[in-house]
């Protein structure tokens, strides 16, 4: 579990459109990221309860070429989750930011998962 809030964050404009993510970069967001190791990956701030609205978006490349991988909005209650399987070896970036320019703070788990398992939240 990660403990991050998006109050201090940067604001990048230039991050593409990616999955339910409704406004890249309106807010200010926290960035993560994490290696594939051939399995599936969650990303998640569900059960972070009386916190602010989040989402969690996943992109792979580098910072001038991002490419959309998936992204959640408020999937759990005003929280958010997305799954992906992660090619070994390959870096995934994971973005935090609130909707309507919100800031606050949350709980990021990430965990390995077995694709198809269960649901995102």
């Amino acid at each position: 579990i990660t403990n991050g809030s998006t109050e201090r964050g940067l604001f990048a404009n230039n991050i593409p459109g990616c999955g339910s993510l409704v406004e890249p970069g309106a807010s200010a967001s926290m960035w993560y990221s994490v290696i594939g190791n051939g399995k599936g990956i969650r990303a998640s701030t569900c059960g972070t309860e009386g916190r602010f609205a989040a989402q969690v978006t996943v992109y792979s490349g580098d910072c001038e070429n991002l490419a959309c991988i998936g992204g959640g909005d408020q999937n759990c209650g005003e929280q958010s989750s997305v799954a992906w399987l992660g090619e070994f070896a390959k870096e995934y970036f994971i973005v935090v930011q609130g909707i309507e320019s919100r800031t606050g703070q949350f709980n990021m788990t990430l965990e390995e998962i077995i694709p198809g398992s269960s649901s995102d939240c």
